[in-house]
């Protein structure tokens, strides 16, 4: 009976926030709040990918920037260069996030812990030099400007409104999708890679399999969100894809709370949010927002997810305790 208030309140959760990311755009239908709405979205699809690979497969990889930074890169370079539709580039984008999955993972196989760290945040550097040196390809500095509208079947996606609910019905299927993984024997075998990967070994379970697996789920998840990204902004550019903008994703993973797929969605709202409510302090509010950051993780070490998850134990705990003072005075 416990268990079933538990997942009938998580479900109630899960509604209000469907529903308030259903509504938002209609009362804030400016093309600010809408692309900051979907930007949402995408950083949440691109930390789900993360969670795998961190969360759940305990590697570490500080290079999700790139991937998304590939992924808008090569639907754009489609776009622009051949007149393509859309869902040409998308494909395209998948194609190169199994490729840089495979080299991504082949990697974990041999180093852990902060070499790997080191490895992918290399590769996120090499990234962004290429794509700000590689002017004939990418613009160089100057970016890709002037992607055309979406077409996806012959369907003009018209407005950034209708690209948002796009979005968010896909970033829903994800979120469902990744709360499932976490339930599953695939999930819970990575898991036992992140704690234990001889003890998996020693059951028959491959851990080089379940490593490539968490890092081909994180780098299609990662180009996935590039591609929306360059839909929405229409522009592409090397600035946007610095390691700094890198490690924002890190932050939303700790600040949600690791291995958390509800955590992801309090991270992505948080992170990219949050500046963006404080800049109304001028310069000061990045200090502010890493501030805030920094007193979150001191107290909830956990990440926020616990903390909800806290409450929501406490309130158990008191129905449980007053059911029982009331079956005693029966």
């Amino acid at each position: 009976m416990n268990t079933k208030k538990r997942n009938s309140t998580s479900l109630i959760l899960a509604a209000i926030c469907l529903a308030a990311a259903i509504v938002l755009p209609l009362v804030y239908s400016a093309t600010y709040f809408v692309q900051l709405f979907s930007q949402t979205l995408i950083n949440l699809i691109a930390v789900l990918g993360l969670n795998v690979v961190m969360g759940m497969a305990g590697q570490s990889n500080l290079g999700t920037i790139a991937l998304v930074a590939l992924g808008s890169y090569t639907t754009a370079i489609i776009a622009d260069r051949t007149g393509s539709t859309t869902i040409v580039g998308l494909l395209a984008a998948l194609v190169v996030a199994l490729i840089v999955g495979l080299m991504l993972g082949y990697p974990s196989l041999r180093v852990n812990g902060i070499f790997l760290s080191l490895t992918t945040m290399a590769f996120a550097q090499i990234v962004y030099s290429l794509a700000n040196n590689m002017g004939w390809l990418t613009g160089g500095s100057m970016g890709i400007k002037g992607y055309p509208k979406p077409n996806l079947f012959g369907w003009e996606i018209g407005s950034q409104r209708q690209l948002y609910y796009l979005i968010l019905v896909i970033a829903v299927l994800l979120v469902v999708l990744s709360a499932r993984l976490a339930k599953s024997k695939y999930g819970r075998a990575m898991k036992a890679v992140r704690d234990n990967p001889e003890a998996v070994e020693s059951i028959g379970l491959s851990v080089t399999k379940l490593k490539m697996m968490a890092f081909l789920i994180a780098t299609v998840l990662g180009c996935l969100a590039g591609v929306f990204y360059a839909w929405v902004m229409q522009y592409v550019g090397p600035t946007t894809f610095t390691t700094d903008q890198g490690t924002k994703y890190v932050v939303m993973l700790m600040l949600g709370g690791i291995g958390s797929t509800a955590g992801m969605v309090i991270g992505a709202i948080l992170v990219t949010c949050l500046p963006e409510i404080l800049r109304f302090m001028g310069d000061y509010y990045q200090l502010v927002f890493y501030s805030i950051t920094l007193i979150i993780l001191l107290v909830y070490p956990k990440g926020l997810a616990n903390l909800f998850m806290e409450i929501k134990e406490k309130f158990r705990l008191r129905g449980t305790a007053g059911a029982a003072g009331k079956g005693k005075e029966d």
